[in-house]
């Protein structure tokens, strides 16, 4: 595993060696910190270059994924409306997340957890390799449903 205080990145040499960098920084130290600390670390917006916000600062969880696996417990696959289809292509362990600026996003896809509903229990699912369940959630075909007796 990497020290706290370092990163790496690869790249092909002109021979096609891969040529591996290794540099320091705040945010690697700062995730094995939460990590040693017990928290469940989630990547958020993992975007990709294929992505359609190509310019987003948290295209460093892909650009760098071997680094990150060794430091996050969790990837999110959907956001909302987005798909992070590199997360599952990669077979790492999903959630579903929405941001919720507004009432309506709500209405988006959550991650269900086969564990107790205590903090603990939370936090040591996620830190797992378990399973979750993710399904899309819309408030308004809820309310729709009959209930059953």
């Amino acid at each position: 595993m990497l020290s706290s205080s370092t990163t790496c990145s690869s790249s092909r040499g002109s021979s096609g060696q891969t040529i591996t960098r290794i540099r320091s920084s705040p945010l690697t130290h700062s995730l094995s910190a939460a990590n040693h600390q017990g928290a469940a670390l989630i990547a958020a917006h993992p975007y990709s270059d294929t992505d359609s916000t190509p310019l987003r600062t948290t295209q460093r969880i892909w650009r760098e994924r071997e680094l990150f696996r060794e430091l996050i417990h969790r990837y999110e696959l959907f956001n909302r409306n987005e798909v992070f289809a590199w997360i599952a292509a990669e077979e790492l362990p999903p959630v579903a997340t929405g941001d919720v600026h507004r009432a309506r996003h709500l209405a988006s896809w959550k991650t269900l957890l086969p564990c107790d509903k205590e903090p603990t229990a939370v936090i040591a699912h996620l830190r797992s390799r378990g399973r979750v369940l993710l399904t899309p959630f819309a408030l308004e075909q809820r309310l729709r449903l009959p209930i059953a007796a």
